[in-house]
């Protein structure tokens, strides 16, 4: 005698063409967003003195914001504008009890706005894009030279991660989803000889206006959009070293401004309707509670089409935020979000000289960004500065060595054609690369201690003791970023090459590479997901990479 609202046969399921509330069908618009680019721009050199040389320029950036050819984008959602129908005495009746818990009165406000022949756009594109750049180069002496850069840079919107014009939740209206009904007490509503017997829920396009998404969810971008901007300037000591070396210094700084953040947990969007958590820190699962939902059939469909006219029950945290007559409200590229980096920067090269090349870089970086901490900065729009996750140390080396054997080197130049075809015109080349680890990122949780452990493992890169499950309804204490980094990433690639003349014009190339050379497990970041049976633990190999691996090829040349 199952209880077959919680549990049920697959099998049975599929022989009997049950569906569920799983099974849904949609329209998605076909699509065809616009946006145009234009720039222009001015540089020169001045060579001021014999030791002096000044580079100077000026870019000007333009971005059309985004338009479609029909008209069928949208521009916002106006949160002043009152819903006519929810004024005075037709306001929705929201539960005595719940409206005591209200810390701010209610904004029964809301209108959408779609595009039109009179405003095609769906954001308010920046024009006073101007880009600077400024460059000096000084020789101290024939071995030295000191160089100075500065430059802006600007992230266009439609290349910011995010900007979704190829998804439908920026085309509302023209997009529309029919799910099937849940069992009701394990009893199926829905069959495939039958599967929408409602009929379909057609795309509306405009025809809702003003109370289009009244009652579910929307998306919109920030109107008064501003590019992210991002101020670069270095210096360099450049010196002519021994045994043909050149080496240099560099100073590197980054800074970012206005670019867009996320407070929802996913790509760039606010979510301006988000509940204030300190309601839940204060009245815990009280607001879970369920009561009757004050929006039913309240409005005719025309009127407010979103999913909450049909809803018997809503929990009382939808009542608490700040536009209980809508669900989440997210808005696009909003600016606000800052960026430093800071690196040291050595470098040392040896050019191409009797067969031997090398160079090698170290880059050591102190980065940070501006970020939402918790949710109750998230609700408050509140950025703090967190560290960037990044590798605090980074090594490069890179090398090409011709074995000096065989016709043209230094030994063997006279040897036997078959000596030279098996021995000579060898090449060895090389990369090897260093990375500390990444600094961690971990949930909300409970932090009693210091996680840093003296000598981590594979199986235990921190301590994993020092943390408890955070309660539910308690704001978090452990930093964002605890001080505990992933593991190192150590990794040589090798080559070995040979170049064979088979006639005048046309050549052949051996070539036999190893991948991981040294056979290192270079393993990804140990698990920080506190519920996991193996937290703390590295339980993979980083991307993309693998034991060692021997790759041969032969490529002909004419």
């Amino acid at each position: 005698n199952p209880n077959t609202r919680l549990s049920g046969d697959a099998w049975a399921t599929m022989l009997l063409g049950v569906l569920d509330n799983n099974t849904n069908i949609a329209t998605v618009p076909l699509q065809r967003p616009r946006v145009s680019y234009y720039g222009v721009y001015v540089h020169d050199d001045w060579k001021i003195t014999q030791r002096l040389t000044l580079n100077i320029g000026l870019r000007y950036e333009y971005e059309s914001p985004m338009t479609d050819p029909q008209d069928r984008l949208s521009r916002y959602l106006d949160l002043t504008t009152p819903i006519p129908e929810f004024q005075g005495a037709g306001a929705p009746v929201i539960p005595a009890d719940v409206l005591a818990l209200r810390k701010t009165p209610i904004q029964w406000n809301g209108a959408w706005v779609f595009t039109d022949s009179k405003n095609r756009n769906s954001w308010n594109a920046p024009k006073n894009l101007f880009l600077p750049r400024f460059g000096l180069a000084y020789r101290v002496d024939n071995k030295t030279a000191l160089r100075f850069g500065y430059a802006r840079y600007v992230v266009p919107g439609s290349l910011t991660d995010g900007l979704d014009i190829l998804g439908s939740v920026f085309y509302p209206g023209y997009d529309a989803t029919t799910t099937a009904i849940a069992p009701i007490n394990g009893i199926p509503q829905q069959r495939l000889s039958n599967p929408f017997p409602g009929g379909l829920v057609p795309a509306a396009g405009k025809q809702f206006g003003t109370y289009t998404n009244l009652g579910g969810a929307a998306s919109w971008y920030y109107q008064n959009f501003r590019v992210g901007t991002n101020d670069r300037i270095n210096f360099t000591l450049e010196r002519q070293l021994p045994w043909n070396f050149v080496g240099n210094i560099t100073y590197f700084t980054n800074i970012g401004s206005n670019h867009p953040y996320s407070r929802d947990g996913g790509n760039y969007f606010v979510d301006v309707n988000t509940l204030d958590p300190r309601y839940g820190y204060e009245l815990k699962t009280a607001i879970t509670r369920s009561v009757p939902n004050p929006f039913r059939n309240i409005l005719p469909a025309d009127k407010m089409p979103g999913q909450l006219r049909t809803q018997a029950n809503v929990a009382v945290s939808d009542l608490l935020k700040p536009f209980p007559q809508y669900g989440q409200l997210r808005q696009a590229l909003t600016p606000g979000a800052d960026s430093r980096y800071h690196a040291l920067q050595l470098q040392f090269q040896r050019p191409f000289t009797n067969g031997f090349s090398l160079v090698f870089g170290y880059n050591y970086n102190r980065g940070s960004v501006e970020q939402i901490y918790d949710e109750l900065d998230l609700f408050l729009q509140n950025l703090s500065w967190q560290p960037n996750p990044d590798p605090r140390h980074r090594f490069t080396g890179a090398s090409i060595y011709q074995l000096p054997f065989g016709k043209g080197r230094q030994f063997l130049n006279n040897v036997h054609p078959v000596a030279d075809a098996v021995l000579g015109g060898w090449a060895l080349s090389g990369i090897y690369t260093y990375n500390t680890g990444e600094l961690l990122r971990f949930d909300g949780l409970l932090q009693t201690g210091d996680p840093v452990i003296d000598n981590p493992t594979q199986s235990r890169m921190f301590d994993t003791t020092v943390f408890k499950v955070l309660p539910g309804f308690t704001r978090r204490e452990n930093p964002l970023y605890p001080g505990v980094r992933g593991p190192g990433f150590n990794n040589l690639d090798l080559t070995l090459a040979k170049q064979f003349k088979l006639t005048e014009s046309l050549g052949f190339e051996l070539r036999m590479e190893a991948y991981n050379a040294l056979n290192n497990f270079n393993g990804a970041n140990p698990i920080t997901n506190f519920s996991s049976g193996q937290f703390g633990a590295i339980t993979a190999q980083r991307a993309g990479y693998f034991g060692r691996q021997f790759q041969y090829s032969g490529r002909l040349r004419w």
